[in-house]
């Protein structure tokens, strides 16, 4: 269902895209794929206080060459289904905020 949607332009005529944080949210944000159920909410506080109020910040973040894959839309989606990228340390959501 996924290969279909990264595709879909819009849904019922409303925009669309989707956009991946691999393995897991925490695994980006924190540079930690197992991160315990229990530390989920703490973890989340913690980037809540790192950038709130510091949108600059957070960009500066998520476009991090570190895990921000570089290509367009499509050739980030290509990416992260070869090997066991999706295993990686990786994410596009930094073009969500380069097309908005």
């Amino acid at each position: 269902m996924l290969n279909r949607l990264i595709f879909c332009q819009d849904i019922n005529n409303i925009d669309y895209q989707v956009y991946y944080f691999s393995c897991n949210l925490e695994h980006v944000l924190h540079d930690n794929p197992n991160v315990k159920d229990e530390n989920k909410s703490k973890k989340a506080e913690e980037f809540e206080e790192r950038f709130y109020n510091r949108e600059q910040e957070f960009l500066e973040f998520i476009g991090n060459d570190e895990f921000a894959v570089a290509g367009n839309y499509e050739e980030t989606w290509d990416f992260i289904r070869e090997n066991n990228n999706s295993l990686k340390r990786y994410s596009n959501l930094h073009l969500y905020f380069k097309n908005s």
